[in-house]
């Protein structure tokens, strides 16, 4: 049965937070097939470009679940074998995950692209 640990930038009530990187807390879920088996809400470290993709791997994420993120993040996850979907706008992250295990996750236009103008959706 597979296993997956799923990261999502959660506020202190469990809604999906809209800016990554800037988040209060994350919510880890652990998941067998599609099941949840646990679930622990943590204090997001301070903010340090890099630092987040590490942090997540030494929690040995699978996959992370959140509205956007800047390119550079994107391929820093990519590099520690973490999966990301962005697009997903608001929420409960229970929630979320439920849709998330069945498949049925919408995602949409990654909302935080970063770019030269740093154009964010939030």
């Amino acid at each position: 049965m597979m296993k997956k640990k799923i990261a999502l930038p959660t506020n202190h009530d469990g809604q999906l937070e809209q800016h990554f990187g800037h988040t209060s807390y994350f919510t880890f879920y652990e998941v067998e097939g599609k099941k949840v088996i646990n679930k622990i809400q943590l204090l997001a470290p301070p903010h340090k470009p890099g630092l987040l993709p590490e942090w997540m791997a030494s929690h040995k994420v699978t996959d992370v679940v959140t509205s956007g993120m800047g390119n550079k993040a994107l391929a820093l996850f990519r590099e520690k074998n973490i999966a990301v979907y962005t697009g997903v706008t608001k929420g409960n992250a229970d929630h979320i995950v439920d849709q998330f295990v069945e498949h049925e996750l919408i995602v949409g236009v990654n909302g935080c692209t970063h770019d030269a103008d740093h154009t964010c959706n939030h």
